[in-house]
């Protein structure tokens, strides 16, 4: 077999100075004599990967060295299942506590609950998630405490002033038909599941802030709170609402994130 040097890369026609034995750009092996061996039976010139380059071989040629640098799945990232079915369970969750949540309407609204005892559970419970909150968040920085009493009075002043608003939100739709207040507690509801965060800590790719997800479903909430009987109804659903749209969602990314550290 005759030995026939390559001037030229075949992959970007890189000229070969004659002491070069791979070129600069691909490290193509000058000494690779798959090209050699193919066309020295034709006596052609090696075929080059150039489609600007005007060269001996039809346009459907398929040369032997043009898959060589074929890469296969390389940017395939693969999921463990089990960690799949972890992730897809914040889905889940947050589709159930709308679920919840709607639940607790019907039971206010046909008075199957009263608002005393939702006003009661819901501040115990809120009460112990802070708790465990403040322990947690204690431990890694001691000069929580400041804070601490920041939180308890803005705490009390927002839902003293709830409390005040709760006449005026009972009858913010009172002109406005059922239907209407129905259908427009689904679509934003579905605008909460759209745009809710479901992240644990990454936010770089996050394209909406998570307040247009607590905005409209605390905005479904004053419309469903405008059909209870009494103020006492609105302020309990509504306080149940902030502590289960606002607040809820940050205790459980927060143990979330503490179960994967």
């Amino acid at each position: 077999m005759a030995n026939i040097s390559i001037n030229f890369c075949p992959t970007d026609g890189y000229q070969f100075r004659a002491d070069e034995a791979k070129c600069i750009y691909c490290s193509f092996d000058r000494s690779n004599k798959v090209l050699v061996q193919e066309n020295k039976v034709n006596n052609k010139n090696p075929w080059r990967k150039l489609l600007w380059v005007k060269q001996e071989y039809p346009d459907n040629h398929v040369d032997s060295s043009f898959l060589e640098e074929l890469q296969k799945n390389a940017n395939l990232r693969t999921y463990d299942y089990w960690t799949v079915v972890m992730e897809s369970g914040v889905i889940s969750q947050h589709i159930s506590s709308i679920v919840i949540f709607i639940a607790v309407f019907i039971y206010l609204y046909l008075d199957m609950l009263s608002a005393q005892n939702l006003i009661v559970i819901g501040t115990i419970f809120t009460s112990i998630g802070y708790i465990f909150w403040d322990l947690s968040i204690l431990k890694t920085d001691p000069s929580y405490e400041y804070t601490r009493r920041q939180t308890a009075k803005g705490a009390i002043l927002f839902f003293a002033t709830l409390l005040g608003l709760s006449p005026i939100l009972k009858t913010l739709t009172k002109d406005t038909s059922s239907d209407t207040i129905w259908a427009l507690t689904v679509i934003l509801f579905l605008a909460n599941m759209l745009f809710h965060d479901y992240g644990s800590g990454n936010r770089t790719n996050i394209k909406f802030p998570g307040s247009l997800s607590t905005n409209a479903a605390i905005f479904a909430s004053v419309l469903l709170a405008s059909r209870l009987p009494s103020n006492s109804h609105v302020f309990g659903l509504m306080s149940f609402a902030v502590e289960w749209f606002a607040l809820f969602p940050i205790f459980r990314r927060y143990t979330k994130v503490k179960n994967i550290k």
